[in-house]
């Protein structure tokens, strides 16, 4: 089998010009496609709004006031378990059925439990929350 070394010489002065010829097509077409895209995402996609809150997780009790205290590492450790729990805590419908209660939010159980997301930030003592709506003035 006899094997061909075709090559190709592509001129990129050519090249250019050719773009530049045509350069009324590509500027239209851009025009289009972003006209199009624009549309798109200003009447079919809903504008979604974020609202975070940072809970910190201590399980002991002290005072603030003229007492001075310090937190031991096995009590760092036991608030990183306890996050987990109240992650687990905060999304049960007693505790959701009570905010929309308390809110007085329009929300089923399953709507409101669908918006709220909670994870541990960097495997500390801190959880955050984060509730997504399409309405800013929730």
């Amino acid at each position: 089998m006899e094997k061909s070394n075709q090559y190709y010489e592509i001129d990129l002065m050519q090249l250019l010009h050719a773009f530049w010829h045509r350069l009324w097509a590509i500027i239209l077409a851009a025009v289009i496609g972003g006209g199009a895209l624009f549309s798109y995402a200003a009447f079919f996609i809903t504008p979604l709004y974020e609202a975070e809150a940072l809970i910190y997780v201590n399980n002991s009790s002290f005072s603030l006031g003229s007492t001075s205290f310090s937190i031991s590492s096995s009590e760092l450790t036991a608030a990183k378990t306890l996050v987990d729990t109240y992650i687990v805590i905060l999304k049960t419908r007693s505790t959701l059925s009570e905010v929309i209660r308390e809110a007085g939010l329009n929300y089923s159980y399953q709507e409101l439990s669908e918006m709220i997301g909670s994870e541990p930030v960097n495997n500390t003592e801190i959880f955050s929350i984060k509730v997504t709506s399409s309405n800013p003035q929730e």
